[in-house]
């Protein structure tokens, strides 16, 4: 019998698929996709007396080729001294280190250590606004923190670049990504972290609420869709969120595209 695929920009729900999707190829060597300065994107509170940041997530399929050099994965660290925030892989201990920053070189961590990087994994980050108050979820599990660093207060307005597959002092990641998404002043939860997991056999509309009952994605969590971009090869680095708050389609920077080795993913 023959494999089915399911469109899913032209159906509604959620959408399991019978074939495997594509994703975008990161060489390690120039390879990233960049967006210009967008205040969307520096997950302030807007409170001067704060010092917490906007609460925000991110999630994305990923599977790196390589278990040393210290990889960016999402960054808005990239104009001299103004920076918001650097997440990245480190090859110490196979650490991923989520890092925001104050504006300037101050900045708090949150430590993930022993990261592997044999398969393909899908990831959920979760900011709750605390500077260290990160959670990560792989493959719909929890993954316990192994520590916290640096002396940073709240993220400020920069005027950086936002960049995937890059972070500025950092290896280009080396890698295939795809389904890559973001949320503004959304703090994801496990129920959600494991519906968009999806057991690793479905694709996940996240502009359209869960079916599956009450809480596993909330329509309030849809909304909050900042980006969705899900590098295959019909729709590229564009942006298909549908947000509120604008629409962000990402440049393609040296040969990052499924047409230069972009690799199937797991479902």
């Amino acid at each position: 019998m023959s494999n089915i695929i399911i469109d899913p920009f032209k159906f509604g729900g959620f959408h399991n698929t019978t074939t495997n999707t594509q994703s975008f190829n990161f060489d390690g060597s120039g390879d990233f996709l960049e967006l210009p300065d967008d205040a969307n994107w520096d997950f302030i509170d807007g409170s001067a007396s704060s010092t917490d940041n906007e609460k925000h997530s991110f999630a994305f399929w990923l599977h790196r080729d390589s278990a040393t050099g210290n990889f960016g994965i999402i960054s808005k660290f990239n104009t001299g001294g103004a920076n918001s925030y650097r997440h990245f892989y480190h090859s110490s201990g196979q650490q991923l280190l989520l890092d925001t920053y104050q504006g300037n070189n101050q900045y708090k961590r949150r430590i993930f250590s022993g990261q592997s990087n044999s398969d393909w994994q899908h990831h959920v980050w979760v900011h709750d606004g605390n500077p260290t108050g990160w959670k990560l979820f792989i493959n719909g599990a929890e993954v316990s923190s192994s520590g916290t660093g640096g002396s940073a207060s709240e993220m400020v307005n920069t005027a950086s670049t936002v960049r995937i597959g890059n972070a500025s002092g950092l290896q280009d990641l080396n890698g295939q990504m795809c389904q890559f998404m973001a949320w503004k002043g959304i703090e994801l939860d496990l129920a959600a972290a494991k519906y968009l997991y999806a057991s690793g056999a479905a694709m996940r509309n996240p502009t359209l609420a869960g079916s599956e009952g009450a809480g596993v994605y909330t329509q309030a969590q849809a909304n909050g869709l900042l980006a969705w971009l899900p590098m295959d090869d019909t729709n590229g680095a564009n942006d298909h969120s549908g947000s509120t708050h604008g629409t962000h389609n990402f440049t393609k920077n040296g040969n990052c595209d499924v047409t230069t080795g972009g690799g199937n993913v797991p479902f």
